[in-house]
């Protein structure tokens, strides 16, 4: 899920509310923004039901999760998390920057849609940057594991990065 670009699904939603719930947190702390869920048998739902869609229901809200997390786990403030220049945003530059092998301060930042940096750099240097997370000796101990925990919930829960009958869940 903190990989994801997911439909709204409950099975989405449901996860996030319980990973900001587990640590005292509400969907209101997610700076994401709210828009209708992707998948159309949910937002038909929710129309019917008349639910009002969330935070949680963005495509975007399972990275702003992750986010806040860290932020907690690092003591950081949580209402700043999604800012350029908040510590959070910065160990995502400096992971990029790592992982890609593409100087830090020749990334070209933009804001996404959700409201948080996104990241330009060559081509070459993503396909570097995927290519090098399957390299199971490039890194220390603890990174390589935390690159291992992330292949393997993404083996494991393919749908929780899109959703059910999209293409990168079936990928």
């Amino acid at each position: 899920l903190f990989c994801a670009s997911h439909s709204g699904e409950d099975q989405h939603t449901t996860t996030v509310k319980k990973l900001l719930n587990d640590v005292g947190l509400t969907c209101d702390a997610l700076k994401c923004g709210t828009h209708p869920p992707r998948h159309i048998s949910t937002y038909e739902k929710g129309l019917q039901n008349q639910i009002v869609f969330g935070p949680e229901h963005n495509n975007c809200s399972g990275k702003h999760t992750a986010m806040l997390l860290s932020a907690l786990a690092n003591g950081e403030s949580l209402e700043d998390y999604y800012l350029q220049e908040h510590p959070v945003q910065q160990r995502i530059l400096q992971t990029i920057s790592e992982i890609c092998e593409y100087p830090l301060e020749q990334i070209v930042l933009g804001i996404d849609g959700c409201g948080v940096p996104v990241h330009g750099l060559p081509l070459y240097n993503i396909a570097l940057g995927y290519a090098n997370l399957c390299a199971n000796d490039k890194y220390n101990e603890k990174k390589t594991a935390a690159i291992d925990t992330m292949k393997q919930s993404i083996i494991k829960a393919p749908e929780m990065i899109g959703g059910t009958d999209r293409f990168c869940t079936e990928l």
